[in-house]
């Protein structure tokens, strides 16, 4: 390890943002859900420094991030990097330091930036100390340090997405058992652009009703019977049986859950076979079921799906992320970018092209 230390050298990490057109809050719950990595996300540049403590700045954050001192004090964000090191530290050894600086292509909100953001750093940490840590393992880091953190019960879902991602793959999850696997477009699929449309509704997961929500689907999952408190342990059957007994809120929980695992296999099907229409109209099914069952919307996103969808070329549109505010994706014909950017300018909307890997 001295040789890894005696000198200061050049980091360079990567983490893209990943967006999941359908399996919206399933991973909470022990559920299928799936996702696609994005040429866009979070970047890392700095040096190993063996004499000082950690120090990370963000073009996109106030403030730097020691990482070795933890203050209930410091923004979240600093936060989140003081936990990650601790946590990584508790896996392996990092006795050497970095510093350096973080940039995003891309806004936040519901592209999973925050957990590209750990993934980046942790990268950096690694390389820096010459270690390795098993994808498997760097998930649940980034899961229980977001966890602990912010507050947010979050899945599997980001971590997931973001390190088994690659060109032309869906990463599909298993949130029960914690495996991966990874499916491709057909060859034959149709032309199609992705875009991330920002409504001017920003949000942070742990100041929303996200936490209550799955409080909601645990309680709704008791009454079918799983002991976890997890929908992925209940049936529809059990829904279909029980949901007199339920309360309103706990019958649109399980309802969405359960849609929605069935989504996330359609949706694999459709893009394997290459049938955009399908796949389009399971994502447009997904944020309507969001709007009404899981009710994650606010007024400007729940508007703003709306309008999206009758703007020529569009195909699907629906919450970019867990709801409650961020961006919102949209699905288009390639030759449609100019329409939708003047339906959004229109009002007062930014629409921003992305690339799926």
């Amino acid at each position: 390890m001295t040789s890894v230390m005696s000198q200061r050298r050049a980091i360079r990490t990567f983490a893209p943002c990943r967006i999941s057109p359908v399996g919206a809050h399933t991973d909470h719950q022990g559920g299928l859900t799936v996702g696609l990595a994005l040429a866009e996300g979070v970047h890392f540049q700095g040096t190993t420094n063996s004499a000082a403590a950690s120090a990370i700045t963000s073009a996109g954050f106030e403030g730097t991030a020691s990482c070795e001192e933890l203050s209930s004090e410091a923004p979240l964000w600093q936060r989140l990097m003081t936990g990650l090191r601790a946590r990584l530290a508790a896996r392996v050894a990092l006795p050497c330091a970095i510093e350096g600086a973080l940039r995003s292509d891309l806004p936040s909100g519901g592209i999973a930036t925050s957990a590209a953001v750990q993934i980046a750093v942790a990268r950096a940490f690694l390389a820096a100390n010459a270690v390795d840590l098993p994808n498997r393992e760097l998930m649940e880091v980034v899961r229980e340090n977001e966890r602990e953190v912010t507050g947010a019960p979050v899945g599997l879902l980001d971590p997931a997405v973001i390190l088994e991602g690659g060109p032309a793959q869906m990463v599909v999850i298993d949130c029960q058992t914690g495996s991966v696997r990874k499916h491709r477009f057909a060859r034959s699929f149709p032309a199609h652009s992705w875009a991330l449309v920002d409504v001017g509704a920003p949000r942070t997961l742990g100041a929303t009703p996200y936490a209550l929500r799955v409080e909601e689907c645990a309680a709704a999952a008791r009454a079918l019977g799983a002991a976890d408190g997890l929908l992925g342990s209940a049936s529809l059957p059990a829904l279909r049986k029980q949901r007199g007994a339920m309360s309103p809120e706990a019958v649109k929980r399980a309802e969405h859950y359960f849609a929605e695992v069935r989504r996330v296999r359609l949706f694999v099907s459709a893009a394997a076979e290459g049938d955009r229409a399908t796949l389009a109209a399971l994502i447009n099914a997904s944020g309507d079921s969001l709007t009404h069952l899981f009710e994650v919307g606010v007024p400007e996103t729940v508007r703003a799906i709306q309008w999206l969808r009758a703007v020529p070329g569009v195909l699907a549109a629906t919450y970019a992320g867990g709801g409650f505010g961020g961006h919102i994706l949209v699905l288009h014909e390639p030759g449609s970018s100019g329409a939708l950017a003047t339906a959004c300018a229109e009002r007062g909307s930014h629409a921003r092209p992305i690339h799926t890997l």
